[in-house]
């Protein structure tokens, strides 16, 4: 079967990747990495400041893998806690000076332009994509003062189809889609959200299915690597988790779609297999 990478490396959550020392916000990697994939089942928005102090502090934000999954989380948690959102804005702007002063002896100006970039691009898409109108006009804002974010907001309209939501994004825009999806879900628990992320199980195997809408010629990007992206975070998860199992097979008995009936089944019996491996 396919390897079953931890929870976290799926999403490009590489804790292997973090600095050993943690910030006062989390005692450890592990214990940020815990609290994150729990916060659907146990929503603790008091923390959200905290675990973006965590991740800026240990550079995790400057990866586009963990932009998308970290991204689909803050969306989730925007929209669900939208009267703390400018509290929370206010705050992680001081972050960028507080970085740039720690690392002004390692890091030139040019490379605290481009993180600072990261994570101001991070909290616009949140805000674009937290489903709130007033959150909406908040990301609008940002985008009219920054030069950069305003390329970041017509490139949104320009590919994305002005969706209003990250469930209306077309999923061949990449597997970063696919990871945003998983940060929302982590968020907010909504199958809905996961259920999205199915229809790519297929581009696996069959490529051609995948539908690349109005997307301008040169703008194909890999569905196999979409597909695989999905299969692999869905597996990972029902592995770690009977409950996303039951998903697993709550959604086989749904689905009309025989391709990605057929993607489940496999998901289904690898896991399963790796279960009873792991218990010899």
């Amino acid at each position: 079967m396919k390897r079953l990478f931890s929870l976290f490396l799926c999403l490009s959550f590489s804790l292997a990747a973090l600095p050993c020392a943690a910030t006062a916000d989390f005692a450890s990697k592990e214990d940020f990495a815990q609290w994150f994939a729990g916060y659907h089942r146990r929503p603790e928005p008091a923390r959200v400041s905290g675990a973006f102090r965590y991740a800026v502090a240990s550079g995790w934000l400057e990866s586009p893998g963990i932009f998308s999954g970290f991204n689909g989380f803050l969306a989730g948690v925007f929209r669900d806690n939208p009267e703390k959102v400018p509290g929370w804005q206010t705050e992680w702007s001081a972050l960028d000076k507080a970085v740039a002063d720690k690392e002004e002896d390692e890091e030139d100006d040019a490379e605290d332009d481009k993180a600072m970039m990261w994570r101001e691009g991070m909290v616009f898409f949140a805000l674009w994509y937290a489903e709130r109108p007033e959150l909406r006009q908040m990301a609008r804002a940002m985008s009219e003062k920054n030069e950069n974010l305003k390329s970041l907001a017509d490139m949104i309209q320009n590919y994305h189809d002005d969706a209003r939501s990250l469930e209306e994004i077309p999923l061949n825009q990449g597997e970063w889609v696919v990871r945003a999806l998983w940060g929302k879900f982590y968020a907010t628990g909504e199958v809905a959200t996961l259920e999205r992320t199915l229809q790519a199980l297929p581009w696996e195997e069959n490529p051609a299915l995948a539908k690349y809408g109005n997307q301008p010629l040169g703008m194909i990007f890999a569905p196999q690597l979409i597909g695989r992206t999905a299969h692999w975070m869905l597996s990972d998860a029902a592995y770690l988790n009977p409950r996303m199992l039951e998903l697993c097979e709550t959604f086989l008995e749904q689905t009309q779609d025989p391709a990605i009936a057929k993607a489940l089944r496999e998901i289904i019996a690898e896991v399963k297999k790796a279960k009873a491996a792991a218990q010899k």
